[in-house]
């Protein structure tokens, strides 16, 4: 019979071993690393900030809800852009950001900000001064900051909640279904069916909760399908490189369309392909996790006949 077995891991607060800064006050996620955004890779983190942190000194429309961006640490703001005040080549979509660069060549990206709330000329910053207000330059679907974090060294974006002190997150990811494809055609796939052998591109359902955003739903940071206790597949959504002028995904470096698949159907899935079934009883399982260790399981258990 399906079981759903989910596993809770508590992780006390602590401070990462670096000292960078979230750079909103009390920052709340509302967007994560790695998600599917039509036609690429969502390479950030987006964040919304308490309004404690609202600047008496914005001007313009933010002066009664401007929400102070701070730096993450000591470093050198090496490039900015203001939206409609600067002009350059650089993608419309991040609207007005700044990029600091950290001594260790790492470097922030912090985007969408409010118009004329940045200095366009390089300068020095010290970990937490004001470098702009959020806002909803470019392509924003409200105020909000996105946050980047790219390393030089190894030139790959990385998840920013894999250098950033840890958030609270007690709750459980969330599987609410598997299918699979074949030659075409779809199967939802549950306990006591009987398939067909044969190779399957497989569809888990599944989003991520947290406790400060209850109607949000997020991609986890981990994903992982068995069968029969072989594993099939594995993404972990922790950094984009790039491959042949292409972003792809995690040490496997998966593309997107490895990954995700356009439409309302296949809408909150990753993708697994190509898993070999074979004949006889199979359980299919597939875990999820959260950046924080929170884990979900969900178990499907079904007859396989030969198509000899």
């Amino acid at each position: 019979m399906m079981r759903i077995h989910a596993v809770m891991i508590c992780i006390a607060l602590a401070v990462f071993l670096c000292s960078f800064d979230w750079p909103l006050e009390n920052s709340v996620v509302t967007g994560t690393f790695g998600e599917y955004r039509q036609d690429h890779f969502h390479a950030g983190l987006d964040l919304v900030g308490s309004q404690s942190a609202v600047a008496s000194t914005a001007v313009g429309a933010y002066a009664d809800r401007a929400v102070h961006v701070r730096s993450g640490a000591d470093g050198e703001i090496v490039f900015a852009h203001d939206e409609g005040v600067s002009y350059s080549s650089v993608p419309v979509g991040l609207g007005s950001y700044v990029t600091l660069q950290t001594r260790d060549r790492m470097r922030f990206l912090y985007c969408h900000l409010a118009k004329r709330s940045v200095r366009i000329e390089p300068f020095t910053v010290a970990a937490r001064d004001v470098i702009g207000f959020a806002g909803d330059t470019g392509y924003s679907g409200g105020i909000h900051l996105h946050l980047g974090v790219y390393k030089q060294d190894t030139q790959a974006f990385l998840n920013p909640l894999e250098v950033f002190p840890a958030l609270s997150d007690t709750r459980l990811p969330v599987v609410s279904g598997i299918f699979a494809q074949k030659k075409g055609e779809i199967l939802s796939l549950s306990d006591g069916r009987m398939i067909a052998e044969g190779e399957y591109t497989v569809f888990v359902r599944t989003h991520d909760v947290r406790e400060n955003m209850h109607a949000w739903k997020y991609l986890p940071y981990e994903v992982s399908l068995d069968v029969n206790g072989t594993p099939a597949g594995k993404v972990v959504f922790d950094s984009i490189t790039s491959q042949a002028g292409e972003a792809v995904m995690g040490q496997d470096r998966k593309k997107l369309y490895e990954l995700f698949r356009d439409g309302e159907l296949y809408s909150g899935t990753v993708t697994f392909s190509p898993v070999r079934i074979m004949q006889g009883e199979v359980v299919l399982t597939a875990r999820v996790k959260d950046f924080a260790g929170n884990q979900a399981e969900y178990s499907l258990k079904f007859s396989v006949r030969s198509t000899l």
